[in-house]
Formats: C-alpha cells, sequence, structure tokens
C-alpha cells in the first residue's frame, strides 16, 4: 500500500460548494460515523503528498536527490467534502437560508454570496441530494456550531443528507483544484465515494492525518479497515491514471533538484514515488555517503532501490546541475 494520497493542493472537501470544513454531527457535538468533519480546504493530500521530498539519499556521485521519502502529511484535510450546500434552485429560499445558518456559525471566511452561488451550482449536479440537504440544514432544530479546531462548521442530525451530498458532490470539478485534484475527481471517482462513504471515514481522517510513515498509515487501516482500504485505492488510482498530475507537478516546497526531476524524469520519479517499500529504503539511503551504503539499501528495499537507480540514471542526464553536488 502506497503511504499517501498524492492530492498536494486538492483538497477532498467540496469547495466549490462554498461551504468548506461544513459537516454533521451529533446533537452532543461529536460527530458520529456519518459526520464528515475535516480541516476545511486542507488537501486530502494535504500539504503535497509525494512532492518534492520523494526521491530520497544521497548517491554516488552527488547526483542523489536528497530528502526524505514521500513528503507531506498523509490525507490532509476535510476527508468527505461535507461542505455541500445543497440547495433547489438559482436564488432559491433553500440555498438562503441554509447559507445563512451556515454562515452565520462563523466558522471561515466563506460569505453568503459564496456560498449562495456554490449551492446554486449544485441543482443539475446533485439535484436528489441537493434539497433533502438543505431543508434539514434550513431546520432550526438542527443546531449549527463551529468547530474551532478543524474550522469546520458541525451540523446536528443532518448526517445521513450530508452523507449522500458529500457522496455525490466529491465528483464535481472544482474550479479551484491543481491538475491532481482535476484527474483525481474525473478518474477515480469511484474510489473518492468508496472512501466518503466509509463508516469508519471520520476516524481514519482524524487518525491518518499527521501521519508521516506508512506504520502511521497501517495503524490507522487497522482501526479503520473501511475508510483505509477506499484510502489505499484511491492512491493506487492516483498514481496509475493520474501520476503525472499528482506527482510531476510543480508545488513551492520543491527544491531545484527535484523541480528538474519533475520535467525531465517525471517517467522515472512516479514509480520510485510509489514503491511499497519507500519508506525504508529512504530512511536507509539518506545517510549513505558511498556507493556500497547505496548498494546495500537497494538490497534491502529492492522495489524502492531499483526505481531509485533508474531515477539517478535520469538525473545524471537530464538535471545534473540541478542535483550535482
Amino acid at each position: 500500500m502506497h503511504t499517501r494520497f498524492l492530492f498536494l493542493a486538492f483538497s477532498l472537501a467540496t469547495s466549490s460548494l462554498a461551504l468548506i470544513g461544513c459537516s454533521s454531527s451529533d446533537d452532543d457535538g461529536s460527530g458520529d460515523d456519518g459526520s464528515t468533519g475535516g480541516s476545511s480546504g486542507s488537501s486530502t493530500g494535504g500539504s503535497s503528498g509525494a512532492s518534492g521530498s520523494a526521491t530520497g539519499g544521497a548517491s554516488t556521485g552527488g547526483s542523489a536527490t536528497g530528502g526524505a521519502s514521500t513528503g507531506g502529511s498523509a490525507t490532509g484535510g476535510a476527508s468527505t467534502g461535507g461542505s455541500a450546500t445543497g440547495g433547489t434552485g438559482g436564488g432559491s429560499p433553500g440555498c438562503e437560508s441554509a447559507c445563512a445558518r451556515v454562515v452565520g456559525a462563523a466558522c471561515g471566511p466563506t460569505t453568503q454570496a459564496d456560498c449562495v452561488a456554490g449551492c446554486n451550482s449544485l441543482t443539475t449536479t446533485c439535484p436528489d441530494e441537493i434539497g433533502p440537504y438543505n431543508e434539514c440544514l434550513s431546520n432550526p432544530a438542527n443546531a449549527v456550531t463551529c468547530d474551532t479546531v478543524n474550522m469546520a462548521a458541525q451540523i446536528a442530525g443532518c448526517d445521513d443528507q450530508v452523507r449522500a451530498l458529500s457522496v455525490c458532490g466529491i465528483c464535481v470539478a472544482d474550479p479551484t483544484d491543481v491538475a491532481c485534484g482535476t484527474c483525481s475527481r474525473s478518474t477515480c471517482c469511484d474510489e473518492l465515494q468508496a472512501y466518503v462513504s466509509a463508516a469508519d471515514v471520520d476516524v481514519f481522517d482524524v487518525c491518518v492525518t499527521p501521519c508521516a510513515d506508512q506504520a502511521c498509515v497501517d495503524a490507522c487501516t487497522a482501526a479503520s479497515p473501511l475508510a483505509g482500504a477506499a484510502y489505499a485505492a484511491i492512491n493506487d488510482c492516483q498514481i496509475d491514471s493520474c501520476g503525472e498530475e499528482c506527482v510531476c507537478s510543480a508545488s513551492a516546497e520543491d527544491t531545484t533538484c527535484v523541480a528538474c526531476l519533475k520535467v525531465g524524469c517525471c517517467a522515472e520519479l512516479i514509480p520510485y514515488v510509489a514503491a511499497e517499500d519507500l519508506d525504508g529504503f529512504a530512511a536507509c539511503v539518506e545517510p549513505c555517503a558511498d556507493q556500497a551504503c547505496v548498494d546495500d539499501c537497494v538490497g534491502q528495499f529492492p522495489v524502492a532501490g531499483s526505481a531509485y537507480n533508474t531515477l539517478i540514471d535520469c538525473a545524471g542526464t537530464s538535471c545534473l546541475d540541478e542535483c550535482g553536488s
């Protein structure tokens, strides 16, 4: 299983809904397994998963790419896109009243106008889900509060409606998406929807967000197997179908070497990032000062090691100035 989503700046929260981070919760304010929550706008990919630091280790001749294994935090951000606003049509009272309640919770910078615009945009993409969501959210009996830790609006009593709209909305194109997000929503829609609809997604999301290595992800998966399996499936889909967009897109965190590798050695970088034993190999090779050490790490971690050697060969041809010492 791969270590992290590769969403880079892409967020699972459906930000086009203009209610990023909105989620359902129990009456006592604690999210149940139907809630969506998560930190608004952060990447389910959080900070550039599999970004700049992807290449790891020093090699002979100083052309190694350096850095930790796959970089970035685990999934990051709101796992389910519960921020969908719903509505019954352009300028409908349903959108106005639902958005007024969420904006009134003072949970983030979303304005009433932005919220209503996002709500109205869903009347064609999620017509069966948006009405019930709006109706539930507009009901004053269902409290709307702000989770100040994650800056996510919490809606009591609307679990089913939030989940249904989240499953529909997760694949809706968002103009703020980077290339990875655009590709993932269109190509990995089934996998995204499976993740959003997993009964244990909230527990998994809280667990996996701070993960920095595979052991942490594996522990979260063991504790929340449904969401964990869906999470791995998204990562596999991104590597297989959106590798160029999710691995090789530029990031502000890229070193000069990594920026060059993403342009000149993308085809070689993708299998390295996808290697199942990458974490172990990166930890092994990082302190290496000679080829014998690198060769020993390659023997211990053959999948990542082989991909690393191929990547280094490309770096020596295409990025020697940028990656050489």
